[in-house]
């Protein structure tokens, strides 16, 4: 079996098992989720307070994000009732980023119509984006559970097939 054989079987292994976790478990997916946005906090956090101690100028104010950070993803590690508000904000989040997104591709389908013979692709991506965006808005946490079961599927399907595709070389 060669090197890459082997990293397509074991990065195979790894998407089957993360597809199956968020397929038959999506609520701890989701979970999980927060928790990797809190240890991200953290990291960014300590980052910058050691580059403040790296800082020529050290400038007072340039020190209160990082410590935020830090602050604000120990709460998210330790409080039981932030996750579950996290949780709850994300899909919100998701919807306004979609609906601004959409938006912006429908508009510039518009714009673009005249220069671009295949126009209607982003209008057309614009629209699921928008509809994507309402169907968030509507029912956020339903949502949120049926695209992380999605999800879980692509990635146990994509993982078989890396799979499969190591053993083929």
């Amino acid at each position: 079996m060669t090197a890459w054989s082997l990293w397509s079987l074991l990065s195979g292994i790894l998407m089957l098992i993360l597809g199956l976790f968020c397929a038959f478990s999506p609520e701890s997916a989701l979970m999980t989720l927060v928790i990797w946005i809190a240890l991200v906090f953290i990291v960014v956090g300590a980052v910058g307070i050691w580059r403040y101690t790296r800082d020529y100028e050290r400038k007072w104010y340039t020190l209160i994000p990082p410590i935020l950070d830090v602050i604000f993803g120990v709460v998210l590690l330790t409080n039981n009732l932030l996750p579950y508000l996290t949780l709850a904000l994300l899909p919100i989040m998701m919807a306004c980023w979609a609906l601004i997104k959409g938006i912006s591709q429908i508009i510039s389908a518009f714009r673009f119509k005249d220069v671009f013979r295949a126009w209607w692709l982003p209008l057309i991506m614009g629209a699921v984006s928008v509809v994507f965006a309402i169907i968030l808005f509507l029912n956020p946490l339903e949502s949120m559970v049926t695209l992380t079961v999605v999800l879980g599927i692509y990635f146990a399907i994509a993982g078989i097939m890396d799979i499969l595709s190591a053993f083929r070389q």
